[in-house]
């Protein structure tokens, strides 16, 4: 609960008499005093710097700074002097940054004064001839409402630096909370904001920025939910991803894409919520996500700028890096100087690839600014291996190899590997400590400051708390070094025994007790996927075929949604194989054999 109903942001120039003269704040002239008062007597308690500042002992910005915290919502008193004062400013980025409701009172000029990231909420004009009680009415109206903020739910963190990239971002922001169409939508009503651009631009990192955004979670009172797509995505498990959050029965995706998607359009209508889908490959996922004619909006993150066109709202292109950006994403991590020369020149030879530079930005945070020199030195080295590393043409970026090289050079000979044991891991999910580990051969606790360092270099993000991921393109180069090295096989075998391990847990857990397992299915998904294709030509993966078929079985029972008939498939003919092998366990085998025709069946 805030000690304070409201505080009263405003600048004394701006508190001023019809002659021009400054008002005196003992007496009723003053438009802030009659304020303070007027809103007084109507119950309500207010922070204004006049009653409340209690001594001059404590700097003035820390009292500031406490009077917004204690505080549940800010009147900004707009004027010229307001939008010249730096005082006002400062109260105004602290009281966005602490999500606090503003509600700005016009009293002089015009509404242009009012600060940008303000431009969307209710805006009170108190200019004269107006008379102060129809602007205290709207006040009181405005103050009185529920300022309810919507949870984040799946976001990642941002980056220790984020880089804003205002146009973009407004742009995404204005198409998400608005109803009227702008010169790139396509067909009304508008329903989503498409961000697309290359691989490694910082296509998530402002979709994140967007879902923390304070306007943006207010307006989606009942949550902002982020959902991994990816390339090879289980359609109902996205959907009941949704509904789920959104307090809905999962027996309701229990069946086909299109009766889950009916499932889904029944409950978005009954909310206001903000849905990501990020990194998506198919526009016909799109219309999975049926927010037409409901309060809730999409925020598509994507690499094709087709697809981005096909999609029904906002496409808003995200480019490369300026080498100023650079420079400043550059200072902004490693810290020196945003001008500096070598800076803007390591941004220029990286492309302005956002990626890129991020690399080299935490090797910089390492090592210090004037490493950057050798950085750029270093860049068009001849022996970079990476160049002839065999990947997917969309994978495969020539700045990004170049500041990724750098990295991995720079790791010891057990880190290099274990930063390419991740590479077995499904490009579409995250992962913890224990499966690190696990991958990596050791325990927990000798993993630990290992995931850490990878983490340091940037080599590894935060994804949510307790888990990670790599960058996509990231994930590429660690899988195209994996098969390099002959690594391959032996890492899918530890990650497949980790995920038939997991999979016990659908036996020994009730349905309602999955929730804690939904991270980790990503995993059962791949492992599953790739035992199938093993299975058929390598006689050696046969009993972690029907280990992983054996576990699976009851949560493709329950999950009826999730149809891996080829999982069933696999289980049974590695059991027909494995019987024929070891004709002393033929019973158990044809155990095994009955139950996979059922479930097929």
């Amino acid at each position: 609960m805030s000690q304070y109903d409201a505080f009263l942001s405003y600048a004394r120039d701006d508190d001023t008499l019809p002659d021009g003269s400054r008002a005196d704040y003992d007496k009723i002239e003053s438009f802030v005093r009659e304020l303070y008062e007027v809103l007084t007597l109507n119950g309500l308690k207010i922070w204004w710097d006049r009653e409340c500042l209690p001594s001059q002992t404590t700097p003035f910005s820390a009292e500031i700074e406490r009077g917004l915290h204690d505080s549940a919502r800010v009147v900004l008193i707009v004027g010229p002097g307001a939008a010249a004062s730096p005082w006002v400013q400062a109260e105004v980025r602290e009281a966005l940054r602490q999500c606090k409701a503003v509600t700005p009172l016009l009293v002089k000029g015009n509404f242009d004064l009012i600060p940008d990231a303000l431009k969307l909420v209710s805006q009170i004009d108190a200019r004269p001839p107006r008379e102060f009680k129809h602007v205290i009415d709207d006040l009181m109206t405005e103050l009185g409402r529920e300022d309810r903020l919507g949870t984040p739910y799946g976001v990642r963190p941002l980056p220790s630096f984020y880089l804003p990239r205002e146009g973009p971002y407004e742009a995404a922001r204005a198409a998400l909370v608005q109803d009227a169409i702008s010169a790139t939508v396509i067909s009304a009503p508008a329903r989503a904001a498409a961000i697309y651009g290359m691989g490694g631009v910082g296509k998530s990192t402002l979709a994140t920025a967007l879902a923390e955004d304070c306007s943006l979670r207010r307006h989606f009172k009942d949550g902002i939910l982020w959902i991994e797509v990816g390339q090879n995505p289980t359609v109902t498990d996205l959907q009941a991803a949704v509904g789920v959050t959104l307090g809905d029965d999962r027996d309701r995706y229990q069946n086909s894409p299109s009766e889950a998607r009916i499932a889904l359009s029944q409950t978005l209508h009954q909310h206001q919520a903000l849905i990501v889908l990020d990194d998506v490959w198919d526009h016909r996922l799109i219309e999975e996500f049926p927010v037409s004619g409901t309060a809730c909006r999409l925020l598509v993150t994507t690499r094709s700028g087709t697809l981005a066109g096909a999609i029904q709202g906002a496409d808003i292109r995200l480019e490369l890096l300026t080498q100023a950006e650079g420079a400043a994403l550059l200072a902004g991590t490693a810290g020196g100087d945003a001008d500096s020369p070598v800076y803007r020149q390591l941004s220029a030879a990286l492309g302005g690839q956002t990626l890129a530079v991020a690399l080299a930005a935490a090797r910089l945070k390492k090592r210090g600014p004037a490493y950057a020199r050798t950085i750029l030195d270093g860049l068009d080295d001849p022996t970079n291996p990476f160049m002839t590393l065999a990947m997917h043409a969309e994978d495969k970026d020539l700045n990004v190899e170049k500041s990724l090289w750098q990295s991995y050079r720079a790791l010891e000979p057990d880190q290099q590997r274990r930063y390419r044991l991740l590479g077995v891991l499904t490009r579409d999910g995250s992962f913890d400590l224990k499966l690190a580990a696990a991958l990596w051969g050791e325990s927990e606790a000798a993993a630990d400051r290992p995931l850490e360092e990878l983490l340091d270099a940037d080599l590894v993000q935060t994804a949510t708390e307790g888990r990670y991921q790599q960058h996509r393109l990231l994930h590429a180069y660690a899988r195209a070094l994996l098969h390099r090295e002959g690594e391959y096989d032996d890492a899918f075998g530890r990650y497949a025994d980790w995920v038939i391990a997991f999979s016990e847990q659908f036996d020994t857990l009730p349905p309602e007790q999955w929730g804690g397992l939904e991270p980790d299915l990503p995993h059962v998904h791949e492992v599953g996927g790739t035992l199938v294709k093993l299975c058929a030509g390598d006689a050696s993966y046969l009993e972690r075929g029907l280990g992983f078929a054996y576990n699976i079985t009851s949560y493709l029972f329950n999950r009826r949604q999730v149809r891996r008939l080829d999982w069933l498939e696999m289980g049974l003919q590695t059991a027909r194989q494995l019987a024929l092998k070891h004709p002393d366990e033929i019973d158990t085998y044809r155990r095994c054999e009955s139950l996979f025709i059922i479930l097929a069946g």
